[in-house]
């Protein structure tokens, strides 16, 4: 598992060839360069030594150079330097440093330039020049000296700091002449020991230290502790150091030293023992836990002996056929052991057996590792009790592809990096990928089993760059973006010994989804692992990744994350809820209703249906628009009296799916007798009618009196 997270953080730097493919260039090298010694603390002698490479640009975009080595006709000056950098149309110059202590050190003369190459933003060589000579050849002696230099000498014993007889560690003295005051950092890597017995010369201990220490003028020695448990632990003398490096504070190499013959040999048997160690036993046997007559599993049971209680790790990978072939199994168990002799028990995947057709007599390799993964102790090729068929395993399940070409999803991504040293600096790369706003999976092609995957990144700065396509058999390895759509929590990848640790229920791009997660951490050589990977359970496409690396120097850590979650995908669509409500729940003949709602997933520019059902049963449809906020209105004169209803649909797009809101009820009262027609005529006949009779009166009344 460790190097799954190795293998996912890669997939982001990636190269690709084109063989005979035609491949328009964007810029091209022009052949010119310049040079110039740069002197920038001013004591008269160069800190640098600046290129400038001259490219001529007809596409607006990244690339990036890589510079290696200075040379001339007595050898080679190991300088580099790699810029990325984003150009515009027409002439430009692309400039970096080697640094100037390097070149002083070399005691050669620089005149040319080893090799320059030109890529584009996908590390496509656009370019190529070599040898290229200098403005003039430059003395090693007109750069900067450095501040201190390894003398050559060492000092080593060993060290009982618990008076228990052996040596806790081997002690290395490691002499520096200094001439400029400054913080400077030593390190130690290997020990060669002599395998007098095989004959096979020196082989290499991991062991390593370092330390860094401020020092003043003068002579000064360095004091490297080589742990005494790792050398007990490979059961053979030691009589060399492989390689002592010294730095400045800028982690500019100062010196190196190689294979430095240490006082006298020392045995593994002086050190202390480590707290466990291997028996060199182990135990094996077929597990059935289904109960279909055939192994699921290879069961290895590794015999620990513990002097020390403890965390332990043990792992073992790989099987062996007789005479030829490897199966690609492996697992790894950590325990809390107390003192005894134990027996730590291991599972190799039974299809993956069954998949390789071939009979295993033998376990590649068994290690033992401590709390912090440093390492106690290692067997390879152990032979099992006996010799297994292949057909006695279970056969692999068949494995599901949920994807297709075409289908994609894309990716919010965050990358961060901080350390607890105040005079660190954040690494380039990392600066690259903060930059990155969100990346994008899209299938190419599905054949069977075998998929190809096309990767795009996507910058702050409005610009794509696509990554060389990923391809892979699912059914036998291992791609971050996708993995088989059959699988459940205790299913193992196909490719990995990792198995899932569950199957949960968790919502991306806008939709609940049944997903497979698996989970690990641990530490290697140092480096301390966490990653967290979902899979979409139907579709097997990757919904979320998180991984932290942690790497402790000294008494600071640096810790660098990424993570990817899913925001948009055509695999599936996001779910979308719309609302309905009228104005009144009564209304008088001949009024209006307003029909209002929203969707809730504020889609502008999209058509709602709305279906008024009249009191006889028939319906009408109205379509209306929504709004920048995703809401809608709709004002209507209904055509007849008694109950109403309205209800509102969407029938979705693309990336969403459809809905259709509760139906709302409503009522059309008729208008009172007094406000129809009908009424207003017979009031209005009336009145005249009164007005007529009050009228004749009035001549009756005067003619009267006129008699």
């Amino acid at each position: 598992m460790a190097l799954l997270c190795i293998a996912t953080f890669s997939s982001f730097f990636g190269t690709r060839l084109l063989g005979e493919e035609a491949y328009e260039a964007g810029a091209v090298l022009t052949g010119v360069t310049y040079d110039q010694g740069i002197d920038t603390d001013e004591d008269g002698a160069y800190n640098y030594l600046e290129i400038g490479v001259e490219v001529n640009v007809t596409t607006v975009g990244y690339y990036n150079l890589q510079a290696n080595g200075l040379t001339n006709d007595l050898g080679y000056i190991n300088v580099w330097a790699n810029p990325s950098t984003f150009l515009v149309i027409g002439i430009q110059v692309i400039d970096f440093r080697f640094e100037g202590v390097t070149i002083y050190i070399s005691g050669l003369n620089p005149a040319n330039i080893s090799s320059i190459i030109l890529y584009d933003a996908n590390y496509v060589t656009l370019g190529e020049l070599h040898e290229v000579p200098l403005s003039r050849a430059y003395s090693y002696a007109e750069f900067d000296a450095p501040g201190a230099i390894l003398t050559g000498a060492i000092y080593d014993k060993g060290v009982d700091n618990d008076d228990n007889g052996a040596f806790d560690f081997l002690d290395v003295g490691v002499e520096v002449d200094v001439t400029e005051a400054g913080d400077y950092n030593i390190q130690a890597y290997s020990i060669l020991q002599e395998d007098s017995i095989l004959q096979e010369g020196y082989r290499p201990i991991d062991v390593s230290d370092s330390q860094s220490a401020y020092l003043d003028f003068g002579i000064h020695v360095v004091h490297l502790h080589l742990d005494g448990a790792k050398i007990f632990s490979s059961g053979l003398g030691i009589a060399r150091i492989s390689s002592i490096y010294l730095y400045d504070k800028d982690y500019i190499s100062l010196g190196e030293l190689h294979e430095i013959p240490l006082s006298r040999v020392y045995l593994y048997t002086e050190f202390d023992a480590p707290g466990a160690s291997l028996t060199g036993v182990i135990y094996d046997q077929g597990v059935d836990t289904d109960g279909d007559g055939f192994f699921n599993f290879l069961e290895i049971g590794v015999e620990v002996s513990v002097a020390e209680a403890g965390e332990y790790n043990v792992q073992a990978y790989g099987l062996l056929a007789r005479g030829f072939g490897y199966i690609p199994v492996g697992d790894s168990q950590s325990a809390s052991l107390e003192i005894g002799t134990l027996v730590i028990y291991l599972r190799f995947d039974g299809a993956t057996i069954y998949s390789s057709g071939l009979d295993p007599n033998f376990v590649s390799s068994i290690s033992l590792y401590g709390a912090d993964f440093e390492p106690l102790g290692e067997l390879n090729e152990i032979p099992l009790s006996r010799t297994y068929s292949y057909s006695e395993f279970g056969e692999a399940i068949p494995t599901s592809v949920g994807v297709k070409a075409g289908d994609w999803a894309k990716y919010n991504f965050t990358g961060t990096w901080q350390s607890t040293d105040p005079s660190a600096t954040e690494p380039p790369q990392i600066e690259m990928l903060r930059e990155i706003e969100w990346v994008k999976f899209e299938v190419q092609s599905v054949s069977n089993t075998y998929i190809t995957i096309l990767q795009r990144h996507h910058y702050k700065n409005g610009t794509d760059q696509s990554t060389p396509p990923m391809s892979s058999d699912i059914a036998a390895q291992f791609i971050t973006a996708v993995i088989p759509s059959n699988l459940s929590g205790g299913d193992v990848i196909p490719g990995t010994a990792a198995p899932l640790n569950s199957t949960i229920s968790r919502s991306y791009a806008g939709s609940n989804r049944v997903v497979n997660c698996m989970d690990y951490s641990g530490s290697l050589f140092g480096m301390n692992t966490t990653q967290t990977m979902y899979w979409d359970k139907a579709t097997g496409m990757l919904c979320e990744m998180f991984m932290e690396i942690s790497m402790p120097t000294n008494s600071y850590v640096t810790t660098t994350s990424t993570s990817l979650v899913m925001i948009e995908t055509n695999l599936w669509k996001i779910a979308t809820e719309l609302s309905c409500s009228v104005s009144k729940s009564a209304i008088i003949e001949g009024d209006s209703i307003v029909v209002s709602g929203s969707l809730r997933a504020t889609l502008s520019g999209k058509t709602v249906t709305l279906t008024y059902r009249r009191p006889d049963g028939s319906t009408l449809n109205r379509a209306v628009t929504t709004g920048s906020d995703g809401s809608y209105s709709d004002s209507y004169t209904p055509d007849a009296t008694g109950s109403w209803s309205v209800a509102a649909s969407w029938e979705g797009d693309s990336t969403h799916s459809g809905a259709i809101s509760l139906s709302k009820s409503f009522s059309v009262t008729p208008k009172s007798f007094i406000e129809t027609p009908l009424g207003i005529a017979t009031i209005g006949g009336g009145i005249t009618a009164v007005v007529i009779i009050a009228i004749v009166l009035i001549f009756r009344k005067r003619k009267g009196k006129r008699t």
